[in-house]
């Protein structure tokens, strides 16, 4: 068969303890190539993406905190992909996967900042400006005037700026993936007589977590009033708890007795997130011709997890906790390979792109080497190693605001080695030479404790290495509003 287009669909924020029959019936039914341990290389979404991108960890590529940018020589995989004559494209909404984040590199077609771009064109605004003043406006109508689609981009400008003056809504679902999709389809019925290499994020399973998308809530008879809306997204602050071990907003006191409350509603509304992703993969399935499904490969994941409490955390910040890093690997293969294979190995994002690599350039050609691909170059001596590098918090913000003790405990770098049956953790804060090694037991998506040895770093010299704290790189302010949004900051 001619080269398969590959699409890959990271959904936001997908853990894999949360995909289940009744929260994902398309993606469980299909037949597939499952991976039921795939660990995302970090814990949030620049870092993973570049583990994508690069073929590297975190450790290697460097991408790591907020003010970090992908350079044109970490991006690997795209860059393949076109050596190989495959079309590059990028959908998203997410500010973290975007030109500015650097992951235009090696990408032809460049699509994202799509919740402000109603109408089809990859021309986005927060590409060329970092504010909204007349100096900004003049820029931005000389780079639409200069470029094709001169009246979608007129449109979607005056779309943005209205949505961007407009007020936030706590009772408005935020995210756009039914417009993601529909960009991405325009774009392969455009251009798929040539093979695609497509990578499209969608922010729907991610935080915030108290508004539920219409179509996933009726699914799971899920009802969840404007008030309860407005007192969860009182508390939708995860330095309250984490920070300050605070009461409750008072807002949200009037309908929730505890923070254990909370965490159980906000997992149920992402449930609901999840059931509406679900719906939105089917969707796309049904708009696709039918004959480039057959000849495509297709990836559906998550790019990290979600703590709702476990071990007192939550979010995705510092933790290594299965629930922030344990991720869907589905993998749709073309029509002439196995499905209906499960694979039950520990793997990372790093194999998948290496297998995807093969693919690509014809080396891996069928469903037993395209396992044999992600397996082997997911780990190194027998390990799965995933990283993470202090939080998506302003840190300098979180001094001015908290208790240098407290702050300190989340400005931390762990390093993870995850085998069949354990995981091994060595942790050292910023601006800190010794380290702390704790071992836990992996038991159904979770794990337990099981030894803790103080002054411990790692045998390989590149992890100790890589364990010693560096400077926090500042972000202009309309990335930083859009992160604060989606409760990065």
């Amino acid at each position: 068969m001619a080269k398969p287009h590959v699409f890959v669909l990271i959904g936001d924020c997908l853990r894999a303890a949360s995909v289940t029959p009744d929260t994902a019936p398309f993606l469980s039914a299909r037949s597939k190539i499952e991976f039921t341990r795939c660990y995302s290389p970090s814990t949030w979404t620049r870092p993973s993406h570049a583990s994508l991108y690069s073929q590297q960890t975190p450790l290697n590529h460097g991408v790591t905190r907020r003010g970090d940018v992908l350079d044109d020589q970490q991006a690997r995989l795209p860059t393949q992909a076109q050596k190989q004559g495959y079309r590059t494209a990028l959908f998203s909404e997410n500010p973290t996967f975007s030109t500015q984040a650097g992951f235009n590199h090696g990408i032809e077609y460049v699509d994202d900042g799509i919740h402000r771009k109603p109408f089809v064109s990859p021309f986005s605004p927060d590409a060329h400006v970092d504010s909204i003043d007349l100096d900004a406006a003049v820029t931005l109508l000389r780079k639409i005037w200069s470029r094709p689609s001169k009246v979608a981009n007129v449109a979607n400008l005056v779309y943005g700026l209205a949505a961007e003056l407009a007020d936030d809504s706590d009772t408005d679902y935020p995210h756009h993936g039914e417009r993601v999709f529909d960009h991405l389809q325009t774009f392969i019925s455009r251009n798929a007589e040539q093979p695609l290499f497509c990578l499209t994020n969608l922010l729907d399973t991610h935080n915030p977590h108290h508004v539920p998308p219409t179509i996933g809530a009726r699914e799971l008879k899920l009802s969840v009033s404007n008030d309860e809306r407005r007192a969860l997204a009182a508390a939708n602050d995860d330095r309250l708890y984490m920070l300050e071990n605070a009461e409750l907003p008072e807002q949200t006191q009037i309908l929730f007795d505890s923070w254990d409350e909370v965490f159980a509603r906000r997992e149920e509304i992402y449930n609901a997130q999840i059931r509406y992703f679900d719906h939105l993969v089917k969707q796309y399935t049904k708009a696709v011709r039918q004959r480039v499904l057959e000849e495509s490969l297709v990836v559906v994941t998550g790019d990290h997890g979600q703590l709702f409490g476990a071990e007192g955390q939550l979010g995705h910040q510092v933790s290594l906790h299965p629930h922030g890093i344990h991720v869907p690997l589905y993998v749709f293969p073309p029509a002439s390979w196995e499905a209906g294979v499960e694979v039950t190995t520990p793997v990372s994002w790093i194999g998948l792109s290496h297998g995807l690599s093969g693919v690509m350039d014809g080396s891996v050609t069928g469903t037993e080497a395209f396992v044999d691909a992600v397996v082997e170059r997911s780990q190194s001596d027998g390990q799965v190693v995933v990283a993470v590098d202090g939080p998506t918090w302003d840190v300098t913000a979180l001094r001015e605001r908290y208790d240098d003790e407290a702050v300190d405990e989340v400005c931390v770098r762990k390093v993870g080695f995850i085998t069949d049956e354990s995981m091994t953790v060595y942790e050292s804060h910023w601006g800190e030479t010794e380290a702390r090694k704790v071992v836990y037991g992996l038991v159904d998506g979770s794990r337990e404790f099981r030894d803790e040895q103080a002054n411990a770093l790692p045998d390989d010299n590149r992890y100790t290495e890589w364990l010693q704290a560096g400077e926090e790189v500042r972000l202009d302010a309309e990335t930083s509003s859009r992160l604060e949004k989606l409760g990065y900051l």
